[in-house]
């Protein structure tokens, strides 16, 4: 069936061309910017962090940077690279595939891309909450190993149900609720002291903005050899996307 899929995508225009090839050895950590975003050493703790992670759960996580997304959108290039690469394994269609763009042409994106086995436990909601809170603010701070690692920190707990999408969706829900109480608070002494008669005070504060050859690519140090993730995966378009 997933062949079928390949063969009605191909003969519907897509071209697997445009897409990096599998890594060979395979890797979880694929860079192929002309900038490299981490450093040798940061790509291989990561690499040796998903080779594990992949080898005591099955389930298998690739980041994937590129400078280029062929003229696709990032979802569709995502899932498709997903597909050509069969990330996760083929009975449970356990793979995830975290693809940044953080340079190049364009705005700065990025997208989670979830297997269709782990649909249920990682909904679209909950992406779109990883990225807003683990991933983004890092990167506008210009911190790519911390939001790389904050995010795959959250994806492999809720992944073996270590922790619940619903856990995490109230846990940050509360925390803005705090931040709007703190600022209700504000405004009513800043009300109650212009009502006394005391004047002087002034609130401010700022905003932010939300704004063709592929190489071998790279994974920065090394590969530990032993990632196993590329056997078969499939993807339905689960999953969500931002950017910086």
């Amino acid at each position: 069936m997933k062949h079928l899929v390949l063969l009605c995508s191909l003969l519907a225009g897509t071209s697997f061309a445009q897409l990096p090839i599998r890594p060979n050895p395979p890797r979880a950590y694929n860079d192929y910017s002309a900038q490299q975003l981490l450093s040798p050493e940061a790509a291989q703790n990561i690499e040796k962090e998903l080779v594990n992670f992949e080898k005591s759960t099955s389930n298998a996580i690739v980041v994937v940077v590129v400078d280029d997304l062929q003229g696709m959108a990032i979802e569709d290039f995502a899932d498709k690279l997903g597909e050509l690469w069969g990330v996760g394994d083929e009975k449970n269609d356990n793979g995830i595939v975290f693809l940044i763009k953080p340079f190049g042409e364009g705005r700065r994106e990025a997208t989670l891309r979830i297997g269709r086995g782990l649909e249920a436990v990682i909904p679209d909601v909950t992406c779109r909450d990883i990225l807003d809170y683990e991933f983004i603010p890092n990167m506008k701070k210009n911190h790519p190993e911390q939001a790389i690692n904050a995010s795959l920190r959250v994806l492999k707990a809720l992944s073996i149900k270590e922790y619940n999408h619903k856990d995490y969706h109230k846990e940050h829900e509360l925390g803005w609720m705090g931040l709007l109480l703190i600022v209700g608070v504000i405004l009513l002494i800043i009300f109650v002291t212009v009502r006394s008669g005391v004047h002087g005070t002034t609130l401010g504060g700022g905003g932010g903005y939300w704004g063709g050859g592929w190489g071998g690519g790279h994974s920065r140090g090394g590969s530990s050899g032993g990632f196993g993730g590329f056997g078969g995966g499939s993807f339905g378009g689960g999953g969500a996307s931002g950017s910086w």
